[in-house]
């Protein structure tokens, strides 16, 4: 697991919390979703980090299904939520929030991936 974890802060009251799964070579995250009205908050997803020309994909498996969560595109990053109503826009744009970074323990983190996977069981 990473020593750190990166929180954003977006539209809606959208927090998402990401930090490096296994070694670096595997290019892994966790991506935590919170804080908005969607059926994916309080999730958290491991997602294949495909990087290339300064940009990056977050990739996950949604419905058996390749489905990019997230990018980094000209120094922004984009939250892409499946559409459940009106209200939602996809993307989102999401921002560097050094304060909720400071205060997300990885470990804790972690535990909490671990747990949800369990409860998949």
């Amino acid at each position: 697991m990473g020593k750190v974890c990166k929180t954003y802060r977006g539209e809606e009251g959208l927090i998402v919390t990401t930090a490096r799964y296994g070694p670096d070579k595997n290019n892994e995250v966790l991506i935590g979703v919170y804080d908005i009205d969607h059926s994916w908050a309080g999730k958290i997803f491991k997602a294949k980090v495909e990087s290339y020309n300064g940009k990056a994909d977050y990739e996950i498996t949604y419905k058996g299904k390749a489905y990019i969560i997230m990018t980094y595109r000209n120094n922004n990053y984009e939250i892409y939520l499946p559409k459940e109503s009106n209200m939602q826009k996809s993307p989102m744009y999401i921002a560097y929030d050094k304060n909720l970074s400071d205060n997300c323990t990885p470990n804790k983190f972690l535990q909490e991936y671990k747990e949800q996977q369990k409860a998949k069981k």
